[in-house]
């Protein structure tokens, strides 16, 4: 008898814990829904050759294309002369002062190579008032690897940033999918 309602107890106790973690887990971490980059999967639709809510930073759209496998829809960008070139996307930040944002996206490299400075080689950045505040270089080939940059916490006195895929001063193929800028609790940002 006593093994039967501390079998019921136990599961009833399991239950609410799930539950509990289930509404208290986005409190902690970004969701798919707190994504505020437009269009981070590329399934939208493609204007001019480049896929919609992204802009180039500069004029040249050469070499970009939107693609699609059994994973999904990917943006490629591939440049044979050593250059810079990025996508972009402007973040209003107004409502987020004192909030930290991770940035994060799979990337694939191929035939990247050279490096025209120490600083060269694919990127995910963040960029606020023409300045970098957070980014990340990529100097090897890799395949659907996932990067993230530490989170960064935005400042009072900045209400728009720039979220930016590409590649700085080198040549290659450089493929992103499933890009994404998410609210985190602070204490993880720590």
């Amino acid at each position: 008898m006593y093994g039967r309602l501390f079998g019921k107890w136990f599961c009833t106790s399991l239950i609410a814990i799930g539950a509990l973690c289930w509404f208290l887990l986005p409190a902690f971490a970004g969701t798919d829904a707190d994504n505020l980059i437009k269009n981070g999967d590329f399934s939208g639709p493609v204007v001019n050759g480049l896929p919609s809510a992204w802009n180039p930073w500069t004029s040249d759209v050469s070499g970009v294309s939107v693609n699609k496998d059994a994973d999904g829809s990917f943006v490629s960008i591939k440049k044979e002369m050593n250059t810079t070139w990025y996508l972009r996307q402007r973040i209003n930040t107004k409502d987020l002062h004192g909030k930290a944002l991770v940035f994060s996206a799979k990337v694939k490299v191929e035939g990247i190579n050279d490096f025209r400075y120490e600083y060269s080689g694919g990127r995910l950045t963040i960029v606020t008032s023409g300045k970098v505040v957070k980014e990340i270089a990529l100097k090897e080939d890799c395949n659907w690897k996932k990067v993230t940059l530490t989170p960064w916490v935005v400042p009072d006195d900045v209400d728009f940033i720039y979220a930016l895929i590409g590649f700085h001063t080198t040549k290659g193929k450089f493929s992103f999918r499933d890009v994404s800028l998410v609210p985190v609790a602070q204490n993880t940002a720590k």
